[in-house]
């Protein structure tokens, strides 16, 4: 016995009994035990580690909410002061890895252990990254490690653009603001330090047609005066100038915020794109509505249906050819087609939806050219932004039609819920809409993610996109469901520059048990002879089990996906073996839910019957020739499921070459006068019987 006073002398410790065992021998020998390790005291409950600054469910953290760092959370119980507690904060590529470690704190059972900045900072990715965060301490031998949380650590958004000056955000380059002193800045960005690497590059088009390639940073430090001021070379002005009229200029700038010296694991900033003008502007801007300002901000749903832009000037005629150029920030161009001045002095473009949904949230560059005496003349340019539409003026996703904030109870239907969304104002065909629910201590049912719509939804909006079932019941009751629905109107695949929708907030009530039926494969190794002959009514042993479902709605149906190799009863569950070989057994409730597992079936045989008077070694070799086996294995189960005597007029070698429970070249065969298996010699000339053999069905 273990005293009690060994128990209290190690409480909250750890103990390590083993034992050995002495043969005297000769030789004498001390045989070890293998060592078992016990913690004395209350079992200790460990918590996942969650981060204060992240989201949960999904575990998500933006970086800009860890400007400061980021803090570890660890709680278990019981905590005890003398806890040592190392914290793991680990990249998948290593730059961004840290570890720490704190002491336990007995008052709360919590610890906070902060990450610093520059940790945050080395582990941002531009396609975002995972974080492995997990905790582990000992208890005198006893290890105790935590789960780990799975943290996605988010791209950092809001990063600078290159620009250069006097250029500002204009799409369009007129190369005569260009100076000698003319610089490329890009301003100070959050997570900015010294040590981290730069790329910077230009590319374009010279009026010659040679392709322009300017490596302005490969791999550069970010000094410290860059940290205070931010980066601002000296512009290319020379190459810029020799830039092709109406061709574009990108500029690209990078950062490795972990410190890299590979360009993989740099972030990209916002990309500057500009389209060239070589010869200097004298026509006036263009007007969209015929507003004329130099900056316009429009809520577009304010021109749903009247879109337009002006051109106006002085010696308008119609023989001259003017194209409008609505240029989006990436410098490409919707297509609006050209028209013909008027003598009046005045044209005006329509902008179709289609154009107007593209532009949403973005700012656009409205010039035009026009040919005039056989000559291109530029227009002096109009930022137009186009402001985000209201989520009060988006229709909400809901649930099975339900109001927002109202109960879905699962009693009340079977199957998938279903998410459908109104047509909504500047609806167009390519659009991609994410739908996703959300709810506290579950993954996140995605919807839709990023699903271009179709002409008929563009028309009449989403209908029936199914949320599982499954997910649902496993809410708990009263889980409140959070819909969340985002739109590129642009039709593009980025998620972060999409449009917001209404979330609705359902209650889930009606939760039903998960349909399960036991997963593990079902062997079925038992011996069975099949022939078709008068039957028992017993089925063969360890041929046959039964394995029923529980929780969903019940009753329940059973099917089988091969009944050639097992059967099951619809309603029973009830499987047979049927030949040799693996199916599917499936169950299903009244709501369509399954649940599955496979069936192993083998050692299944057809009884082979030769009818021709054979001596035993023809029987022997017919059996070979059917690759068969001896009729003996299979006696006891045909005894078992057919009726006795069996239907033979005649006596019946077993096709057993081993003889085994006979004498000497002695073999069994069946004898259908005395109805039971004996043994006969196998020389015996006279022994001319039929045969019996087992075939592997």
């Amino acid at each position: 016995p273990v005293t009690r006073t060994i128990l209290d002398f190690n409480l909250n410790g750890s103990l390590r009994i083993s034992y050995s065992l002495e043969r005297k021998g000769p030789p004498r020998q001390i045989l070890r035990s293998e060592v078992l390790n016990l913690s004395v005291g209350v079992g200790v409950v460990l918590d996942r580690p969650e981060v204060a600054e992240a989201q949960r469910f999904p575990d998500r953290l933006d970086p800009l909410a860890a400007l400061s760092g980021a803090t570890v959370v660890v709680e278990f119980r019981p905590m005890h002061a003398t806890d040592r507690i190392f914290i793991d904060w680990l990249s998948p590529d290593g730059h961004g890895s840290y570890a720490t470690e704190a002491h336990g704190n007995p008052a709360t059972h919590e610890v906070s252990v902060p990450i610093p900045r520059e940790v945050i900072a080395k582990g941002i990715r531009e396609n975002g990254n995972r974080i492995s965060v997990q905790y582990h301490f000992f208890r005198g031998a006893i290890p105790y490690e935590s789960d780990v949380l799975n943290l996605e650590l988010l791209p950092l958004t809001g990063l600078p653009t290159p620009t250069l000056d006097g250029i500002g955000d204009s799409m369009v380059l007129q190369l005569s603001l260009l100076t000698d002193a003319t610089r490329t800045r890009i301003s100070v960005w959050n997570f900015i330090a010294a040590n981290q690497r730069m790329w910077m590059t230009y590319e374009g088009t010279f009026d010659d047609g040679a392709p322009f390639i300017e490596h302005t940073y490969t791999a550069n430090l970010v000094t410290g005066t860059g940290v205070v001021n931010g980066i601002s070379p000296p512009a290319p002005v020379d190459k810029l100038r020799r830039l092709k009229d109406g061709s574009r200029l990108t500029i690209r700038f990078w950062v490795s915020l972990s410190e890299s010296l590979s360009k993989d694991q740099a972030v990209l900033f916002g990309v500057r794109e500009h389209i060239v003008q070589a010869i200097p502007s004298t026509l006036p801007a263009p007007a969209f509505a015929n507003l004329v300002a130099p900056t316009l901000s429009i809520y577009p749903l304010d021109y749903e249906h009247n879109a337009s832009v002006t051109v106006a000037y002085t010696g308008m005629r119609s023989t001259q050819l003017i194209t409008l150029q609505w240029i989006y920030p990436n410098t490409t161009m919707a297509s609006i087609p050209a028209k013909y001045g008027l003598d009046g002095g005045r044209v005006d473009f329509a902008i179709s939806q289609r154009i107007l949904a593209d532009s949403i949230g973005k700012a656009i560059t409205l010039r035009y050219v026009a040919v005039i005496n056989g000559q291109e003349v530029d227009s002096f340019t109009q930022t137009l932004n186009v402001e985000n539409i209201h989520a009060s003026d988006l229709p909400e996703p809901l649930i099975n039609n339900l109001p927002n904030g109202t109960t879905l109870d699962l009693r009340t239907f079977s199957g998938n819920a279903m998410i459908s969304l109104l047509k909504w104002r500047l609806s167009q065909q390519g659009q991609r809409v994410w739908l996703e629910c959300l709810s506290v201590g579950a993954t996140r049912m995605l919807v839709l993610d990023g699903v271009a719509i179709t002409a008929s939804e563009a028309a009449n909006g989403l209908i029936n996109k199914p949320v599982l079932r499954t997910w649902l019941n496993q809410l708990r009751s009263g889980a409140e469901v959070i819909v969340v629905c985002r739109v590129s109107f642009d039709g593009s695949a980025s998620y972060a520059t999409s449009t917001a929708f209404p979330q609705t907030r359902y209650i889930v009530v009606g939760q039903i048990p998960q349909l399960v039926i036991p997963s593990t494969p079902l062997v079925l190794n038992g011996i069975s002879v099949r022939i078709n002959w008068p039957r028992t009514g017993l089925e063969s042993i360890n041929n046959t089990a039964t394995r029923v479902a529980s929780g969903g709605v019940p009753p329940y149906s059973y099917t089988s996906s091969n009944s050639a190799i097992a059967t099951v009863g619809a309603t029973t569950g009830f499987v047979i073996g049927n030949a040799n070989g693996t199916a599917t057994i499936t169950a299903r409730d009244q709501n369509g839910a399954t649940a599955s597992y496979v069936v192993q079936v083998s050692n299944v045989f057809r009884l082979l019957q030769n009818n021709f008077p054979l001596n035993f070694g023809a029987a022997v070799n017919w059996r070979a020739a059917n690759q068969a086996i001896p009729m003996n294995s299979g006696e006891a189960d045909m005894l078992r499921r057919y009726l006795f005597p069996w239907p033979a007029d005649r006596n019946y070698w077993y096709c057993d070459d081993s003889g085994a429970g006979c004498a000497p070249y002695h073999s069994v065969y069946y004898d259908h006068n005395y109805r039971s298996a004996l043994c006969m010699n196998i020389l015996n000339p006279d022994a001319l019987f039929g045969a019996w053999c087992l075939q592997r069905i």
